[in-house]
């Protein structure tokens, strides 16, 4: 006989899907975005020549990845260990989908592991990102001065926003993973998981 399964099981398995999904995705794509900034430097410098507004925007291209440059290597570990959790969540959930016990105790492990990893992306990420943003805003400066100034506070006030949203997005995750780990004990507990 079937044994029935608790929708707070049903939500934690959907949610550790789709958490599990997004990361490998979100990982793929930073880590892409990484490996060819080197590349999208030299691309825009070729562009630029002989068109001033074109080496401005590079030179303020090649001044953000430089500074991103220094944080590279903790960007590349925070994305592989992003990578690996959204792996590993995709599977605990797959074994909390089948009812198994190793399937609770590993989403259980990795739900908790994820807050850690996703705690120190969103912090490099707005750290880094803030650093970026002040560089641009100095250049636009510099390059626009009648101009300059309101673009770079539109583009401060941009950066704001997008770090809130940031900020948001994690603590949604937080509340996901908490719930993950509730239901994940709470099967265990009333004897679901086998």
């Amino acid at each position: 006989m079937e044994k029935k399964r608790p929708i707070g099981l049903i939500v934690a398995v959907v949610v550790g899907v789709a958490l599990g999904l997004l990361g490998l995705l979100g990982g793929c794509t930073s880590i892409a975005s990484l490996m060819t900034q080197d590349s999208l430097v030299e691309m825009q410098a070729q562009l630029g020549r002989g068109d001033p507004a074109l080496a401005a925007q590079a030179e303020v291209t090649r001044r953000m990845i430089e500074v991103q440059a220094g944080f590279r290597v903790w960007m590349f570990l925070g994305e592989g260990a992003n990578f690996l959790v959204s792996a590993l969540l995709l599977v605990g959930a797959g074994l909390l989908a089948a009812l198994k016990r190793s399937g609770g105790r590993l989403l259980i492990v990795v739900a908790a592991v994820a807050i850690l990893v996703d705690g120190y992306r969103t912090a490099l990420g707005v750290y880094v990102s803030w650093r970026s943003t002040s560089v641009m805003a100095e250049a636009f400066a510099a390059h626009a001065p009648a101009g300059g100034a309101a673009v770079a506070g539109f583009t401060q006030g941009a950066t704001t926003v997008g770090l809130i949203i940031a900020v948001l997005w994690f603590a949604a995750k937080l509340v996901a993973y908490a719930a993950q780990i509730w239901a994940a004990r709470d099967a265990e507990a009333k004897g679901l998981l086998g």
